[in-house]
């Protein structure tokens, strides 16, 4: 369970300004499918960044270090940051083996993935091993309000 209850948040934390109920079942599962919409591919037709730019809110919140550092650097903020960031290529998927898919849960106004790729053993070139990484996205108003993942440049 990411939150037991928002009710719960500290004043002043991020928590705080949460909404204090959870979605519906239907809700849910839109949410999941908004999710899932926006992940599929990297967008890289103008139509297209367009397109999935529209599952963002405005006000879009990236807690991404290489998304907030585009932002700053670039005086943009919010889905006008993410587009130019996917139109300078900043957000292209990371060079090495490609990732699945591997969890999809969702709870209240959050979806997480949990992606799997399979790397070579740095310790034993004959072997690879699992690896996991995870985005998990905050929905308000069937868009995406808020994005933390696993990336730490």
């Amino acid at each position: 369970m990411l939150f037991r209850s928002a009710s719960r948040a500290r004043a002043g934390s991020i928590f705080s300004s949460w909404p204090r109920h959870c979605a519906s079942p239907e809700q849910i599962a839109t949410n999941k499918t908004v999710v899932t919409r926006f992940l599929d591919g990297v967008p890289t037709t103008p139509a297209a960044i367009t397109a999935r730019s529209l599952l963002l809110a405005t006000d879009y919140i990236p807690h991404s270090p290489r998304l907030a550092a585009f932002n700053a650097n670039n005086r943009v903020s919010g889905r006008q940051g993410w587009v130019q960031a996917v139109e300078a290529g900043v957000l292209r998927p990371a060079p090495g083996p490609a990732r699945t898919r591997d969890l999809l849960i969702a709870q209240c106004d959050f979806v997480s993935v949990v992606w799997k790729q399979v790397l070579p053993d740095p310790d034993n070139a004959s072997r690879t091993f699992e690896a996991f990484t995870f985005d998990t996205f905050r929905l308000q108003n069937g868009q995406l309000a808020e994005h933390w993942d696993g990336t730490t440049r």
